[in-house]
């Protein structure tokens, strides 16, 4: 009996893992037109942003700094499609988390749409990982716009680049 219940556990344990692939995979199969934000499915969470008069080039880099400064490993990036991956390891709500954060220029702007998906441990946490993980696509474009000030700051400190 205790083996069949440690193979039970075992098994929902990997099945219930995010995953990268599950993500969308480029940022032309991601819906920008949509401004749905929080969560958007069972331990999935999405935000967006524009990002006014900035180039795809920084929008990418701002997209990485983004990720990195959450505590996420990049995966996989594709400057041409418009998408960067980050895996970010267990913490105390969450059994792993990965993003996808996706880029489409529009004229002189940028829209940014992060997505994030979680795994959790019902056993030892119950609810609450579902309560904290919502903040990380807040987190995430966070550290997009932290870089983008100071970038900013070096090249003209009046510009407005938020929306």
């Amino acid at each position: 009996m205790i083996k069949v219940n440690f193979l039970l556990l075992f098994a929902l344990s990997i099945s219930g893992c995010a995953s990268i692939s599950e993500l969308p995979q480029s940022a032309s199969d991601v819906n920008f037109d949509s401004i749905e934000a929080g969560k958007i499915g069972a331990f999935t969470y999405a935000d967006n942003m524009i990002f006014s008069d900035i180039d795809k080039r920084t929008a990418f880099l701002a997209a990485k700094e983004g990720l990195m400064s959450s505590d996420f490993v990049l995966k996989k990036t594709n400057f041409h499609n418009g998408t960067l991956f980050g895996y970010h390891d267990i913490t105390p709500h969450d059994w792993n988390i990965v993003a996808g954060v996706y880029l489409k220029e529009i004229g002189s702007d940028i829209a940014v749409k992060v997505i994030v998906q979680t795994s959790k441990d019902f056993s030892l946490v119950g609810n609450l990982g579902d309560t904290t993980s919502g903040s990380w696509p807040q987190a995430i474009l966070s550290g997009m716009q932290d870089y983008i000030q100071r970038e900013s700051n070096i090249t003209n400190p009046s510009k407005k680049h938020f929306r």
